[in-house]
């Protein structure tokens, strides 16, 4: 899978994680605010209502009594003000009955207080002249109406606790659910991120370590290109380039060979030519003459010395180095190297100074290979040296 898809998978699971908790939360919210709505518009209304039923009931009740036992009239023409009044909120709470049982109890409750409304209508038309006992079916229908209303309180009541535990219930799932939605969340994006970090800084590491071989010149390091993503396309692409910096390698060693060697021949034609010319051996030669091809033959040694070091390079690249160690006196040796850069020395109008102990310095090398460096020592202090200055070589 390709670092992008991972990216796009793991961030947009967590992503769904995030949407679905906002999602749930927010119905959850919602149910509460219906159930708080329903308790502060309903319940407490219902259970407002039954209280002053109750007390309308009982003013009801109180005024029939005494129109039965004193044969009042003026106690029957309140009871009707408080008749009114209940019964408008009966048809309140069967407006509002909201559970089975309330709209059961609130039926019940209309249905006797039809029946009592009926006997006071009755009772109205044929009011008590003078103190009677309470009929028996009036007797029954206010007990039944005070049973009946407290009935439908204690319903409301009941129906009004279970919403605040149904509220108190879903706060707290919404609440637990919430949490765990969070530490879901927060282990899925520190799994994500680690995954993503993986998958990044591996192929990083390895690309890093690559660029630092080939930058050392270690042509035939390769990455990686088994895994299936961005990186592996930045390995193969990688790899090319090593493998076309590693040909161009080997062309320019071979190169360097080749010529090397071809040119050893030429030179060292050069060389026995000017030394012959030098002997007089095709005629004598005048102090100019003699003075131009020994210059001729110090500019031979020079490009003899460059082919000698450009085959040593090519030695040591390949591997195949060898030398030669004895035991030498390293004073000869200076004297050699010093003699070989005299004519470059006069050139610049420098003086070269030596100081060589009285006794030998003897020395385990390579004698070539140390005339080498003496040479490249003080060729390069030639090279940089000004004009007319002196240069020293101390052993």
């Amino acid at each position: 899978m390709k670092i992008t898809s991972r990216i796009i998978a793991g961030y947009g699971l967590l992503i769904g994680i995030l949407a679905g908790m906002a999602v749930y939360q927010a119905v959850t919210i919602a149910r509460m605010q219906s159930i708080n709505n329903t308790l502060r518009e309903t319940n407490f209304l219902n259970a407002r209502t039954c209280l002053e039923a109750m007390q309308d009931q009982e003013r009801i009740e109180e005024f029939v009594r005494k129109t039965y036992l004193l044969g009042d009239l003026d106690y029957l023409n309140q009871a009707e003000e408080y008749r009114e009044d209940y019964e408008n909120k009966v048809l309140t709470l069967k407006r509002n009955a909201g559970s089975k049982d309330e709209q059961a109890a609130v039926a019940h409750l209309e249905q006797i207080w039809n029946s009592f409304a009926a006997d006071f209508r009755q009772l109205h038309l044929n009011p008590p002249q003078k103190a009677t006992p309470l009929p028996e079916s009036l007797e029954g229908n206010l007990e039944t109406l005070r049973s009946l209303t407290r009935s439908v309180y204690e319903i409301s009541m009941r129906t009004m606790s279970e919403q605040v535990r149904q509220s108190r219930e879903t706060s707290r799932t919404a609440e637990l659910i919430l949490w765990c939605s969070v530490f879901t969340a927060l282990a899925i994006s520190i799994l994500v991120s680690f995954l993503i970090y993986r998958s990044i800084s591996n192929p990083l590491a390895h690309l890093t370590e690559g660029t630092r071989a080939i930058a050392e010149g270690k042509f035939y390091y390769r990455l990686d290109t088994s895994r299936n993503d961005e990186f592996s396309q930045l390995a193969r692409d990688f790899n090319t380039m090593t493998r076309r910096l590693s040909e161009l390698d080997e062309l320019k060693k071979d190169f360097v060979s080749h010529v090397s060697h071809e040119l050893k021949a030429p030179l060292a034609s050069m060389r026995e030519t000017i030394q012959l010319m030098l002997d007089q051996v095709p005629g004598p030669l005048t102090d100019k003459q003699k003075r131009l091809l020994e210059l001729n033959l110090q500019s031979e040694y020079r490009l003899t010395s460059m082919v000698r070091n450009l085959l040593d390079l090519s030695r040591i690249e390949a591997g195949v180095m060898e030398y030669e160690m004895r035991g030498q006196d390293l004073v000869p040796l200076v004297r050699n190297a010093i003699a070989e850069i005299e004519v470059q020395a006069g050139e610049k109008q420098l003086q070269l100074l030596t100081a060589f102990p009285e006794g030998p310095v003897m020395v385990e090398c390579d004698a070539s290979r140390i005339v080498q460096v003496i040479v490249n020592l003080a060729g390069n202090a030639v090279k940089v040296s000004p004009k007319r200055v002196k240069v020293q070589v101390h052993v």
